[in-house]
């Protein structure tokens, strides 16, 4: 499992990044991802990639929220090596691979600002 953290405002960008991944694992068997924008009313998107519903994606935008970040794709790369995990070593490897490039990679702090004008009569 290989694990892939970018920041995006929006989904054209994401996938752009999932691309990229793709292009440089092309005999990987799976690219599973979760993605969060804070753009608008908030966007989520997951994907297993053709691993059984709910173990690879899932997991990964559970990460994504559980170290509480947003403008995030965050993406694992599987290549199959010959053993079967079931689906709760589905869910544990690709949500901790994502915990762990989550965590090791650099966080910025953006502490929204709204300035607010009155006029009185």
């Amino acid at each position: 499992f290989i694990g892939y953290a970018c920041h995006c405002t929006d989904w054209a960008d994401a996938q752009s990044v999932l691309e990229t991944v793709r292009s440089e694992h092309p005999k990987s068997r799976h690219v599973a991802y979760g993605f969060v924008s804070s753009a608008g009313a908030g966007t989520e998107r997951a994907s297993d990639d053709g691993e059984p519903t709910g173990t690879a994606g899932p997991p990964i935008l559970g990460a994504i929220r559980g170290e509480g970040l947003s403008d995030v794709v965050c993406a694992v790369v599987r290549y199959f090596g010959g053993v079967k995990l079931g689906a709760g070593g589905l869910i544990r490897a690709y949500g901790g691979a994502a915990r762990l490039v989550l965590r090791e990679s650099p966080t910025v702090v953006c502490t929204p600002r709204t300035a607010v004008r009155v006029a009185t009569g």
